[in-house]
């Protein structure tokens, strides 16, 4: 995988603050899989049909719908482990290149960058978006990038890879191609 530059920071979307990653760099192609099971600790899930600039149909709705369902179910134990639930995880593509996702006042919404800024076709690899997702999650315990705040990330990366190790993808099951 290609190195990345990782850049964070805090913004406001109306009253409400907003945390956002920042990822510089294009990675390696996504995983492939299928999910059997549904997600249950997120409310909502989805993926963007149209690009937000353009207005042209995206292509790959469904390999995204599969990518994002796949994070989704990755981290749902560990959701599960905090007691943590999320309103909405939906695809967004900014114009800012390097936006990675942001999380919406602790969960209420959380959206993910899915595929790269200049190639709006093509998908992120899975282990990138993944890491998005916990960086994003680690905001449901702190919400400004503090030390406390990276300890906690480094905590939930460390948790994700041991389920992995495991072979324990969600609260469900899941088989790869």
């Amino acid at each position: 995988a290609n190195a990345r530059e990782r850049v964070r920071g805090e913004s406001r979307r109306g009253n409400s603050l907003v945390h956002v990653m920042v990822i510089r760099g294009i990675h390696d192609a996504p995983s492939q899989g299928v999910f059997t099971a549904p997600v249950t600790l997120f409310g909502k899930v989805t993926v963007l049909k149209k690009s937000p600039t353009t207005k042209r149909a995206l292509e790959r709705q469904d390999d995204a719908l599969a990518l994002i369902t796949r994070v989704a179910k990755q981290v749902e134990p560990l959701m599960k482990e905090h007691d943590w639930k999320v309103g909405e995880l939906t695809e967004i593509l900014p114009a800012q290149a390097g936006l990675g996702g942001w999380n919406l006042n602790r969960g209420t919404k959380i959206a993910l960058r899915l595929r790269p800024h200049n190639a709006p076709d093509t998908l992120l690899p899975f282990d990138h978006v993944l890491s998005v997702m916990c960086h994003e999650l680690s905001h449901m315990k702190h919400s400004s990038h503090s030390a406390a705040f990276y300890a906690f990330l480094a905590e939930l990366e460390e948790a994700v890879a041991k389920l992995q190790a495991k072979g324990v993808y969600g609260l469900g099951s899941f088989e790869t191609e």
